[in-house]
């Protein structure tokens, strides 16, 4: 039995971050003779999800106390999913080097400084075992000098690395003279049925008369990250107004107070993210992880793009054909034609599958 430990953002308030976790390790544990276990190491990316910053913040910012209820909610909502699906170690020690043979890091942005805070425990320096990284990501950061300092003498001890956007190979062979590759996000790693039905016996087992009556008939989501985004969301009211569809508003940071105009569902835990996401009409979106559920789920949707670290997301429509559902300030693309706006999954799925390959393969050399 092979045992894998996966270091990434698990810890994280934010639903890209628990489902791209929760992907990697159940695609890891299907193998032959693999146990894959997250470890439970958040660094500061944890503190700032922890009740303690949110106090301290609330101190420094008193009109966010209108948020407190509802964040202590989402902490309770993304607590609960990670203790019955992550399945997260003890937290890191000085036995963890012989609990596991092999150590991954990735996916997200692991190795993007501006989030980390500079953490080297992300380069898995704490170890002399076989190192990988999965479809890590840097983000859009590219300050030479600060990752100069990060990566200097760390990138050399991996095994083997697997970047997750084709901008990174440029930026870490600099500081790795061995191979490099892109793999998709972990999220591409289970299928549309495997995600519906991680929803299916939750909500079922769990359903309220609440999530029923908010969802009943057709509806729009909107479903963005905690940004500034007016322009998006005046195009996703405009859209569902056309429709003739109700607009059901959820983000990962709540601000309702910014968005009194939209039906708000309130604090959705990941599994009810999920539901609301297969259920809808369409989904607009800022977000990558949504992005890339949109596309497994089959739904029809529209990205924006211009936000920061969009190469993400520019390069996920391009490799999938899909850039006729990029938005730019809020504006369809000139490629965006409504009256031929059928997406042919069958093409797209024969894309996803083509550039999985390289992604089994190299999981495949990892887990023996």
């Amino acid at each position: 039995m092979k045992k894998i430990a996966i270091l990434t953002y698990h810890n994280a308030l934010n639903y890209g971050a628990v489902f791209q976790a929760y992907a990697l390790k159940e695609y890891l544990n299907r193998q032959e003779d693999v146990e894959a276990k997250i470890l439970n190491y958040g660094g500061e990316v944890a503190k700032t999800a922890s009740k303690f910053f949110l106090f301290k913040y609330c101190i420094k910012h008193p009109s966010y106390i209108l948020n407190l209820a509802t964040r202590i909610k989402m902490m309770r909502k993304f607590r609960e999913f990670r203790r019955v699906y992550l399945g997260v170690t003890k937290t890191r020690n000085n036995k963890i080097d012989v609990d596991f043979e092999t150590f991954i890091v990735g996916s997200d942005q692991v190795w993007n400084p501006n989030i980390n805070s500079m953490d080297k425990t992300y380069l898995l320096d704490f170890t002399n075992k076989e190192k990988y990284a999965y479809a890590a990501s840097l983000g859009d950061f590219r300050d030479k000098r600060i990752l100069k300092e990060y990566f200097k003498d760390n990138l050399e001890k991996f095994t083997a690395i697997s970047l997750r956007e084709n901008s990174s190979i440029d930026v870490i062979k600099e500081y790795y003279s061995g191979e490099l590759i892109t793999c998709l996000d972990p999220v591409f790693l289970l299928g549309m049925n495997e995600w519906i039905n991680l929803y299916k016996k939750d909500i079922k087992e769990n359903v309220n008369k609440y999530i029923s009556e908010v969802t009943s008939g057709g509806y729009v989501l909107y479903f963005s990250l905690d940004l500034e985004t007016e322009k998006l969301k005046a195009t996703a009211v405009n859209f569902a107004k056309q429709k003739n569809l109700k607009i059901i508003f959820v983000t990962d940071n709540e601000r309702r107070e910014r968005y009194k105009d939209l039906l708000h569902f309130g604090v959705a835990s990941p599994i009810e993210l999920l539901y609301l996401m297969d259920n809808s009409s369409c989904i607009f979106t800022n977000s990558f992880h949504g992005t890339a559920l949109s596309i497994i789920l089959h739904k029809d949707f529209f990205v924006e793009t211009n936000i920061g670290a969009s190469n993400r997301i520019t390069e996920l429509l391009r490799n999938c054909g899909l850039e006729a559902r990029g938005l730019q300030d809020g504006k369809f693309s000139g490629l965006f034609n409504e009256k031929d706006s059928d997406i042919s999954w069958k093409k797209i799925d024969e894309n996803i599958e083509e550039m999985l390959k390289e992604s089994k393969e190299y999981l495949k050399k990892i887990t023996g």
